[in-house]
């Protein structure tokens, strides 16, 4: 009984008024209906602009290496990696290239290649890797170096 009595006679606490989150303020929470309601300025402009990408995007390809470093304190680059894209950023080719010579420094830190990549499956030669590229590039324009 005097365990209920010291219970009671502790003054409650009072309620904790409801806060609502900081987020639902933010525009992020109703950006699609900003951007449905955001008029079109310029029509036309906007018309002619998907016309050109669509004639020119067909024909544009983007094309990256990973080199690694051969000879005695690796400062020579040889052929690691080869990847090219289209103007809609998909991969048309991206393939391991086996160097022909032996490796002194695989630059991990920013190709991410380790002496295990060259062991894996689909890894191709130089050669190989010098007429994939020239088929997927053949008739295209190489816009820049990704």
């Amino acid at each position: 009984a005097q365990v209920r009595q010291k219970q009671s006679s502790q003054p409650s606490k009072p309620a904790k008024k409801e806060i609502p989150p900081a987020h639902q303020f933010f525009v992020s929470q109703n950006w699609k209906s900003l951007i449905e309601r955001r008029p079109d300025v310029a029509p036309k402009a906007k018309e002619q602009e998907r016309k050109v990408v669509g004639l020119v995007g067909r024909n544009v390809v983007a094309m990256d290496c990973e080199m690694v470093g051969v000879g005695p304190s690796g400062t020579r680059s040889v052929l690691a990696r080869v990847s090219i894209v289209d103007c809609e950023g998909k991969v048309l080719l991206d393939k391991y290239v086996r160097p022909n010579e032996y490796v002194t420094d695989f630059r991990t830190p920013i190709t991410g290649i380790t002496p295990a990549t060259f062991y894996r499956e689909g890894v191709i030669s130089e050669d190989e890797a010098r007429a994939l590229a020239a088929k997927v590039m053949e008739g295209k324009i190489v816009m820049g170096h990704s």
